[in-house]
């Protein structure tokens, strides 16, 4: 399963679309993600681990606070860490609310082989 599966299906049941890169529906609330970066981890004795992290970002006009603690707790019980969560007013009216999420995960990203 790759790293974009596995985020998909964890944001799969917050009810709200989910697009890799750029939404292009007419949703009024939805989530992007993005891998930003892809690097490996040592540990003292243990064997090299690869670390994968995302941007995840929600969108809303309404209270963005419900919405981000569903997303936060569906990506945690995937397995996927969540390094830090900010809430932004994404207009100069203020009237959309940006969520970003930084998020990662741990293990290669395994496709599938044709």
């Amino acid at each position: 399963m790759t790293n974009n599966e596995i985020i998909c299906g964890a944001l799969a049941g917050i009810g709200l679309p989910v697009a890799e890169g750029v939404y292009r529906g007419d949703a009024e609330e939805y989530v992007v993600f993005n891998e930003i970066a892809e690097r490996g981890v040592n540990g003292d004795d243990d064997a090299a681990e690869k670390v994968t992290e995302y941007y995840i970002g929600y969108y809303t006009r309404q209270d963005p606070h419900p919405g981000k603690r569903r997303i936060v707790k569906a990506l945690k019980a995937a397995g996927i860490g969540v390094d830090s969560v900010q809430v932004l007013r994404d207009d100069e009216a203020q009237e959309r609310w940006h969520v970003v999420i930084d998020a990662f995960v741990l293990g290669d990203d395994e496709e599938e082989e044709d």
